[in-house]
């Protein structure tokens, strides 16, 4: 979710805009989303009085995404209020960006460098031709920005952006409508896992995503088309798949978050308002996610 934030506000920063300038649509990788049919990544939840959507977003996408599945869209339309992982209005993303760059910054006088093993180092500078950036523009950044900004440039170079996300597709219907929108944690919340990062831990994370970025829109579109099917067997395979590699990211990113999710989540079923919760699809499935944690706590949840 931080590289949808950074594609939405980069340009409120002047390092971050330079970065932003660097990543130039040069392809469109191609992806089909013409099928209508089957389910889709969203379930249902009645309540006595109400209805709660729980949409799985995956937040940067290509323009062949849409039109997205009617049941979406349904959703949306029988929805009074929005509900998101952070904040995403307007007035809202100055604070997150400076929340962003509290966490990701280094204090005045440390660098990247410094702080990155020989070989991590010598993968960057080997990286940063293809993205036109000088190393010194990220001399200020900690690995896990750096690595979430470069990703989200990898990605926009293959024609996916953040603007035509699910969470920027409904916040803008949502804002068109006057439909009131809330958040499920801060921005702040968000950094606290990477700014706990060992500096071995960080030094790792930035190496894994840099030697990851040749094989990432194939594993992008595979995971988009599972999205897209409402496939859950597949989008369990992917969340599965940060659980083996690594326990630490996995129980931060997902299980301590959905956890902490499930109290706000689970107040919204018997109001008298229908909500609509969009969140990332990773969030929603397998067992520690969103749907079956309410299946065990009594709620029929079903997927549309």
């Amino acid at each position: 979710m931080l590289f949808l934030l950074l594609g939405k506000v980069s340009g409120c920063a002047r390092w971050m805009a330079l970065l932003v300038a660097a990543g130039c649509f040069t392809s469109c990788a191609w992806l089909d989303f013409s099928s209508q049919s089957g389910k889709s990544t969203l379930w249902r939840v009645k309540g006595e009085s109400n209805t709660v959507y729980l949409m799985g977003s995956v937040h940067i996408l290509p323009k062949a995404a849409y039109p997205l599945k009617p049941a979406m869209n349904r959703a949306f339309r029988d929805s009074q209020r929005l509900v998101f992982e952070i904040p995403l209005g307007a007035d809202e993303q100055e604070k997150a960006l400076r929340d962003t760059l509290r966490a990701g910054l280094y204090p005045k006088g440390e660098t990247l460098s410094e702080n990155l093993t020989p070989e991590t180092l010598a993968m960057l500078k080997g990286t940063l031709p293809y993205f036109n950036i000088p190393l010194e523009k990220l001399e200020p950044i900690r690995p896990w920005l750096v690595s979430d900004l470069l990703l989200n440039l990898y990605l926009e170079k293959q024609g996916y952006s953040a603007d035509l996300g699910i969470d920027m597709y409904f916040l803008a219907a949502a804002q068109k409508s006057k439909k009131p929108i809330s958040a499920l944690e801060t921005v702040r919340d968000q950094t606290v896992p990477f700014a706990k990062f060992s500096d071995r831990a960080a030094d790792t994370y930035l190496r894994d995503t840099l030697s990851g970025l040749p094989f990432t829109v194939a594993w992008f579109r595979q995971m988009a088309a599972a999205w897209r099917g409402g496939d859950v067997p597949a989008l369990e395979a992917v969340v599965l798949s940060t659980q083996q590699k690594d326990r630490y990211f996995h129980k931060t990113v997902f299980t301590d978050r959905n956890d902490h999710w499930m109290p706000a989540i689970r107040g919204l079923i018997g109001r008298k308002d229908n909500y609509l919760v969009i969140v990332g699809a990773g969030h929603l499935v397998g067992q520690e996610g969103v749907v079956e944690q309410l299946r065990r706590a009594g709620f029929r949840v079903e997927q549309m």
